[in-house]
């Protein structure tokens, strides 16, 4: 299920729930959409069609109730919930909202979302009841949303009164040109084109081929893309055509246009641009040299800040090292990352901060980006339960030094995760130094240590993304001491053969002896019960 279908089907879950008699509880609907807001790449207003959110298509189908729940709660975008009303045919229900809407200042802020629709639908009467009747500084912008909203609906009409007003063609023909490609409106590109093929200047005409391929893209026209790329027959625009899919995440479409066109490093440098997510995904993660690398950090603004926000959804460690690696030794990148070069250690010093909180806590990256921002309420977690959960909540809710970007119910999951993952952390943090301690030992053939064990058991650890998989993996790990001939015969990771010298309690065994002593009965029954890998030949002792 995409985003969008996940939130618009919670909103209006939650309206049935409240329409019920008596009124059922709908805190279950608020509570998971808050959470999953928090999840990396969910925003409430995800964008389908042209610019439909979830918000946008609850009013379009006449649930206004359920789109203003979004907005109030969630901050959705109230101009795209007017957008998806007028589409809807619902724009008079909602008339005197939009009219006291009108007496605020910050009424041009929603001008263009109403202008788009009206347009799309066609009806010039409503177009030129909400056209600005004077050039203001919000003019073109309401401009752009006609002319945008007339295209995707074909309505060439409306479109060429548009674009004979005075404004440049430079400002205004390339997004009519978008919009109709997205729409599938072939015949309406030709039409904007063919005046210009033999006037125009070159970079000019390919700045409006390029909008048109990018418009084919985001509006899923597949098959009028590759008629474009072929009969265009412009290198420049096989280029364009993999940016534009990345920028509409269409990674697998991206990929297969960068091997059509020839042209893989353009990829590359495109994901760098959206994100290391997307980076990670399909490259860092992949037997791909990492030479590209430095392309796509070339990409991105020369601002520390914003590089370790950037930096921050690497899902481990490992990422992190290799990028820093690679500007180390990339000569270029003192060229193209002044900036970035000059503090790499600080950045990869708090951004490595920022990922360990999210491996050893369990959060999501906005979660651990606030409380390394705030150490204060961190320390608070770890070191005391501060009056239990509702007293974080008021103590962040209340600080005036703390800006605060969770809800309630966001707040609470912090408290929770950090909570319940304590011992995770203090494992983690256990073997760590265990490994530290015993790196230099373990050449010695006089020492005995259990240090390429616990190596590998410690990659096993960050890779578990759940309490319950982690307890079934620590209590698999600490009975294997108790019968060193129970694990894997014939074994690729250490820490799942046999323990050959059980005998030797160090401070590794204590570590896992202290995790499983704070197991709960239930957790300890729970955990030997799961039918997993780990617990392949294992014989308890009773």
């Amino acid at each position: 299920m995409s985003s969008f279908e996940h939130i618009y089907n919670l909103a209006k879950a939650h309206h049935e729930q409240s329409l019920q008699i008596p009124p059922l509880d709908t805190t279950q609907e608020e509570q998971a959409l808050s959470l999953y807001l928090l999840k990396d790449g969910v925003v409430i207003d995800c964008i389908t069609d042209l610019t439909l959110t979830p918000a946008g298509k609850l009013a379009m189908k006449g649930n206004m109730p359920a789109a203003l729940w979004l907005w109030k709660n969630f901050n959705a975008n109230l101009g795209l919930i007017y957008y998806g009303a007028i589409l809807g045919n619902q724009f008079q229900s909602i008339q005197e909202a939009w009219d006291s809407l009108c007496a605020l200042e910050n009424n041009a802020l929603y001008r263009p979302s109403i202008i788009l629709a009206f347009a799309q639908m066609g009806q010039e009467e409503e177009i030129s009841a909400y056209f600005p009747k004077t050039n203001s500084n919000h003019a073109l912008d309401e401009l752009k949303a006609a002319i945008i909203g007339a295209a995707y609906g074909n309505h060439p009409k409306i479109l060429t009164y548009l674009l004979d007003l005075p404004h440049k063609q430079l400002l205004t023909l390339p997004v009519a040109i978008q919009a109709a490609a997205c729409g599938g409106h072939i015949q309406l590109v030709h039409q904007l084109l063919n005046p210009l093929k033999s006037g125009a200047q070159e970079d000019f005409l390919m700045r409006l081929y390029q909008q048109a391929i990018s418009g084919f893209i985001k509006g899923d026209q597949t098959e009028l893309l590759q008629e474009a790329l072929k009969s265009w027959g412009k290198t420049e625009l096989g280029k364009s055509s993999v940016f534009a899919a990345v920028e509409c995440s269409r990674y697998s479409l991206a990929f297969e246009l960068a091997q059509q066109q020839n042209c893989v490093t353009e990829f590359y440098i495109a994901l760098g641009k959206e994100g290391i997510e997307q980076l990670q995904e399909t490259f860092l993660n992949a037997e791909t040299s990492i030479a590209y690398l430095w392309l796509t950090l070339a990409q991105k603004i020369d601002d520390p800040e914003q590089f370790i926000q950037w930096l921050s959804f690497a899902r481990n460690t490992d990422t992190l090292t290799k990028i820093c690696d690679c500007i180390r030794t990339t000569a270029q990148a003192k060229v193209t990352l002044p900036k970035i070069v000059a503090q790499l250690e600080r950045i990869e010093t708090e951004t490595q901060a920022i990922v360990q909180l999210k491996s050893h806590f369990l959060l999501e990256t906005k979660q651990a980006l606030f409380i390394h921002r705030y150490q204060n309420p961190l320390m608070l977690l770890l070191q005391c339960d501060y009056s239990g959960k509702e007293g974080f909540i008021q103590y962040i809710k209340g600080s005036p030094k703390i800006i605060n970007p969770f809800n309630s119910w966001q707040l609470a999951d912090l408290f929770e995760k950090v909570q319940e993952n304590k011992p995770r952390n203090d494992l983690i943090a256990e073997l760590e130094v265990y490994l530290k301690k015993h790196n230099g030992l373990r050449l010695n053939f006089l020492s005995s240590s259990h240090y390429e064990r616990c190596q590998s058991f410690l990659k096993q650890v960050l890779k578990e993304q759940t309490k319950e998989h982690l307890n079934v993996l620590v209590i698999h790990q600490y009975k294997l001491f108790k019968d060193g001939d129970a694990g894997k015969k014939i074994a690729t990771k250490a820490h799942e053969k046999p323990v050959k010298n059980k005998e030797i309690r160090d401070e590794y065994y204590l570590s896992l002896e202290k995790f499983v002593n704070q197991l709960t009965k239930e957790e300890k029954e729970f955990a030997l019960n799961e039918n997993t890998e780990y617990q392949e030949g294992i014989q308890y002792s009773k």
